[in-house]
């Protein structure tokens, strides 16, 4: 599929007037009308109304048929930390993720996904320097 046949698609998807400025971030839903597939993610409004997505299943869906796609804006705001709270809430509120009717493969955004990583992260070096202490580990190795 061509680039322009592409970004007529996204401009066929624009906001309309009077609802969002081009910098304004935005959560959206993508819908493949082919099979019914849908995607929610968030966007920080700095590359404009060209930003599909970056999910992995949907970018190849997209790329491979983009004439299948329809866009809705769900919500927007000047604040991208609102707009990142919308879209959990969305992920949340249509059970998307892990479910084989949407293209998201998780049911947490980007940013949810790492602080459970920092978290899992802070607890395993917590349970690690335990053990080295329980067991008396000074970290000195010999040869």
């Amino acid at each position: 599929m061509s680039l322009y046949i592409k970004n007529e698609i996204l401009a066929r998807n624009k906001f309309t007037a009077n609802t969002v400025t081009q910098c304004d971030p935005f959560v959206y839903l993508w819908e493949n009308e082919k099979n019914g597939m849908k995607y929610i993610g968030v966007h920080n409004g700095q590359k404009g109304y060209c930003y599909a997505g970056s999910g992995k299943l949907f970018v190849e869906a997209f790329n491979e048929n983009p004439e299948y796609f329809s866009r809705v804006i769900l919500d927007h705001s000047t604040s991208y930390n609102y707009v990142i709270e919308r879209e959990q809430y969305y992920l949340n509120h249509f059970w998307a993720g892990g479910n084989e009717s949407w293209y998201n493969l998780t049911p947490m955004t980007d940013q949810e996904q790492q602080v459970w990583r920092d978290k899992e992260n802070r607890l395993r070096q917590e349970h690690i320097a335990a053990l080295r202490q329980k067991i008396g580990y000074s970290g000195v190795s010999f040869k």
